[in-house]
């Protein structure tokens, strides 16, 4: 929710010259997720939700209606410090995840993925530095992450087309809401590195987090102990 770390990232990458800044091919044009796109992870009640908080308490509202809206928080995984309740947050994180649709859309060659038309003109693999909400659930928001960008895309693929998914996460904490998403789907397969949750929010990742029903098998964690390097 800062832009300029994101901004400091983009200067880094443009000194290290991995990234052109003034030739267009090397980006995209973003868009808001629209509320059916959301709807394929996240339930219309959460959604409705953080669209309600995302508006600021006003000076003016009674204590009932405080109370509610601290209630409606609380059901909803808002309110500690982990996932504070920030200012149009819904209309942020909407066009967050709309970006990480279009990145894959343009890998995937789904409709609305740049003007890559040719086979060969479609990029390898797109970067967007904000996205990776990979802690939020369908009913409610987790570890900073309000919507799961990720979960969002990997549906919006199962949906358009019938590929299978790889997902690799490399974080130091475990991405559950993605790996919850898609516990019983043998579709997709998710596959996690990250510090043991015996310390570490969220607490899950365990090797024996397997998968159930027809996706079992398709869940694959790999907690390491604090301090890992690569050369352990």
């Amino acid at each position: 929710m800062q832009p300029k770390r994101l901004q400091a990232l983009v200067d880094l990458l443009e000194m290290s010259g991995l990234w052109e800044p003034d030739n267009e091919q090397t980006r995209l044009n973003g868009r808001a997720a629209t509320p059916e796109e959301l709807s394929l992870i996240h339930t219309p009640d959460y959604i409705a939700a953080v669209q309600r908080l995302s508006i600021p308490e006003k000076a003016e509202m009674s204590e009932e209606e405080r109370g509610e809206r601290a209630q409606l928080a609380a059901r909803s995984g808002f309110g500690d410090g982990d996932t504070p309740i920030i200012p149009d947050m819904h209309e942020i994180v909407t066009h967050i995840t709309g970006d990480t649709l279009v990145a894959l859309n343009a890998v995937m060659g789904l409709a609305e993925g740049g003007t890559f038309n040719a086979e060969g003109e479609r990029p390898f693999h797109v970067f967007h530095p904000a996205g990776g909400w990979h802690h939020a659930w369908a009913e409610r928001a987790s570890g900073f992450c309000i919507y799961n960008d990720i979960a969002v895309a990997i549906a919006h693929v199962l949906r358009e087309s019938e590929a299978k998914v790889l997902y690799i996460d490399f974080d130091a904490h475990h991405g559950d809401g993605v790996q919850r998403a898609f516990y019983d789907d043998p579709r997709v397969m998710t596959i996690s590195f990250h510090e043991t949750g015996r310390y570490l929010f969220p607490g899950t990742g365990d090797v024996l987090e397997l998968g159930k029903g027809a996706g079992r098998g398709y869940s694959v964690n790999i907690p390491l102990e604090p301090f890992t390097e690569d050369d352990s």
